[in-house]
């Protein structure tokens, strides 16, 4: 996933400012680079990190309309989420972990996706 990549990379390697909602530059709803798909609606990420894609043209009943958000952890257990400040250079603070969340049934997920956090 082009998104998730781009946003590890901003922890690694620190971002002048701090980042705003759908400022990461990859593909975000309002970008002119939108990751727009046959099967992607929109792309949207949080200050903190935070993906989330929503679904289209593959289930209208159940998965269109639905999205899949994955959340960065700093932490191996996925216990500390990340801040805004973590991709900010000087104080890079590396992900180590991604959760899951959805609002669509779980078995349209990837499998990935479907351990508990």
């Amino acid at each position: 996933m082009i998104c998730k990549t781009t946003v590890h990379e901003a922890a690694l390697s620190g971002l002048p400012n701090t980042p705003a909602a759908n400022g990461f530059g990859c593909g975000e709803a309002e970008s002119s680079s939108s990751q727009v798909s046959r099967y992607v609606a929109k792309v949207e990420t949080t200050a903190e990190g935070k993906i989330r894609i929503f679904a289209r043209n593959i289930l209208a009943s159940e998965v269109d309309g639905h999205y899949l958000q994955l959340e960065p952890y700093s932490d191996a257990e996925g216990l500390i989420p990340m801040t805004n400040t973590d991709y900010t250079l000087g104080s890079q603070i590396a992900i180590r972990s991604w959760h899951c969340k959805t609002d669509m049934n779980f078995k349209f997920v990837p499998a990935a996706c479907r351990k508990k956090p």
